[in-house]
């Protein structure tokens, strides 16, 4: 089952693929970072390909979206931003991006601060016309302004140090990358090239560094994985909860539900909730949630559909339909796992100390 990325990992970007994917899998690459080109890019040589993603999902890889039509393409302001987010929009869709995944902007020609108001209203008009998240791939201290003021919400800093006014003087590559890394966990940067050069110059190395708060990557959209800041929301379960079809509601305990639907908390995916805390509860008895290796969760759910089946004469399949359309109606975006839906690691561990999604 693929695997959403994780802090530690490691993974490459490129513009021609160097290896296969599972070639880089097996090189312990756990995600890749792959172009769009905007306006007229569809067909460019460098462009992510048809299947491609499904292709790295396949290889147990994450895949990040890339937006670089030129470097100073952002520097063109907001009609140009405008006009690639709708072509980057339909050329995601095509690929297979997951609806809620983002796209990372570059923006390397120079960290000059007097373009940042035309950079974010590049940004800004991008957001609007794609209807995705978006980061920003650039210069230190733009990405730290751009992301306290919510023009972009992922951070991805470039292997040139001197683009950022790092400096490292006399460091060997080792150091190198080692500092590059130390610089974006200081930061609270998401993902840093490291000037690490793998495949005879082909693919350029890449570390995530820090957790993002919102679900970025395509795995990581396609799961609905949250990060620590995302808390429980009693008042989404009771929307949910109050969208039941009656046939349902009578045998569907609160928690129960939690169940069928996945809905995760703010340390692991599909984890079983009620609000109660991540340190009571068990999975057998659904009176509070406790953290679980999926395999788990997806049995818990398996049972309780069968349970609810058997109580109500509908099948599982008839079941989840309803608890989906319910979802839908009270605007809670989880999705039930029994389905397959779910994309996650199954060795997931139960001791939360040190686990970042």
């Amino acid at each position: 089952m693929p695997r959403v990325v994780k802090v530690g990992d490691r993974g490459c970007d490129y513009a021609l693929q160097p290896k296969s994917d599972a070639q880089l899998a097996a090189d312990g690459l756990r995600f890749k970072c792959r172009y769009s080109k905007g306006v007229s890019g569809a067909s460019n040589n460098f462009a992510t390909k048809p299947g491609e993603i499904a292709s790295t999902v396949k290889a147990n890889m994450d895949f990040y979206a890339n937006f670089e039509k030129s470097i100073g393409t952002p520097e063109e302001g907001a009609v140009s931003g405008k006009a690639h987010g709708l072509a980057d929009k339909l050329f995601w869709d095509s690929r297979g991006l997951a609806p809620k995944a983002g796209v990372i902007i570059s923006w390397e020609t120079t960290d000059n601060h007097s373009k940042y108001s035309t950079v974010a209203a590049f940004i800004n008009a991008y957001h609007s016309a794609i209807g995705r998240p978006v980061g920003m791939y650039g210069p230190l201290n733009a990405l730290k302004v751009l992301r306290d003021d919510g023009t972009i919400e992922f951070t991805w800093l470039p292997m040139s140090s001197a683009l950022s006014g790092i400096n490292t003087s006399g460091l060997n590559q080792e150091k190198y990358a080692a500092k590059m890394e130390q610089v974006a966990k200081d930061n609270g940067i998401n993902l840093v090239q490291n000037r690490n050069r793998l495949y005879n110059n082909g693919a350029d190395e890449d570390y995530y560094v820090t957790a993002s708060k919102i679900p970025f990557s395509h795995l990581q959209a396609l799961s609905g994985v949250l990060q620590e800041d995302d808390m429980y929301d009693a008042k989404a379960e009771q929307r949910l909860y109050d969208h039941i079809d009656g046939r349902l509601r009578t045998y569907v305990p609160r928690a129960v539900l939690m169940v069928l639907t996945g809905q995760p908390n703010a340390l692991y995916p599909q984890a079983l909730m009620d609000g109660k805390g991540p340190e009571k509860g068990t999975l057998n008895d659904f009176s509070g949630f406790k953290a679980q290796p999926v395999a788990a969760v997806l049995a818990a759910q398996a049972a309780a559909l069968d349970a609810l089946a058997t109580k109500t004469g509908m099948t599982p399949g008839e079941i989840e339909t309803i608890i989906q359309d319910s979802i839908a109606k009270s605007v809670i975006n989880v999705d039930i796992n029994v389905a397959g839906q779910i994309q996650a690691d199954p060795t997931v561990p139960t001791d939360p100390t040190g686990v970042t999604p």
